[in-house]
């Protein structure tokens, strides 16, 4: 860690702020193509830079945004997930996200760092209600909101493509 205090903990992650310091791992895990497919396209170091900007906005803002996933075990940087503001079939919305660097894929991470997410958008951040957009080609992801016990709302198009809106509201 970065010496930053985590913003939640699940039984084997932290999530805490991007910082700065974790450019090169960004760079590693939104540079990836695999990683990357069903966004528009990987990002460079200049994009992962304005990332992390973005994300310190949004914590500024928000109080909330993507944030480092770290293995509490080693401390090792294994993805970020988060929440957002996004503006989804014309309403405002908190949207959910999840990255984990490929070769932690299919342990269960993203699923634990996704439900650690909603777990902190109900209990402090006092929302009623999270969605996750999620292209239908991208079935790990499906898989994912529907593990959580998401439910698809509807089918919209969001950051010019086409997306699954799957919900979770309190107390579902």
């Amino acid at each position: 860690m970065t010496g930053m205090k985590p913003i939640l903990e699940t039984k084997r992650l932290l999530l805490r702020e991007l910082d700065h310091k974790d450019l090169p791992f960004l760079i590693e895990l939104m540079g990836d193509p695999v990683v990357m497919e069903f966004w528009p396209n990987p990002l460079d170091k200049e994009e992962c830079e304005k990332w992390i900007e973005r994300q310190r906005s949004r914590y500024s803002d928000d109080g909330y945004g993507y944030w480092a996933a770290i293995l509490k075990d080693s401390g090792e940087l294994i993805g970020q997930a988060g929440l957002m503001r996004i503006e989804v079939g014309g309403a405002v919305e908190t949207g959910l996200g999840y990255i984990i660097i490929r070769k932690y894929w299919g342990m269960g991470y993203a699923t634990e760092a996704a439900q650690g997410c909603i777990d902190y958008a109900f209990a402090t951040l006092k929302l009623d209600r999270v969605i996750a957009p999620v292209r239908p080609e991208n079935i790990a992801s499906e898989r994912v909101a529907v593990k959580l016990g998401m439910r698809p709302e509807s089918r919209t198009l969001f950051a010019g493509y086409r997306h699954s809106v799957y919900v979770m509201v309190k107390d579902q």
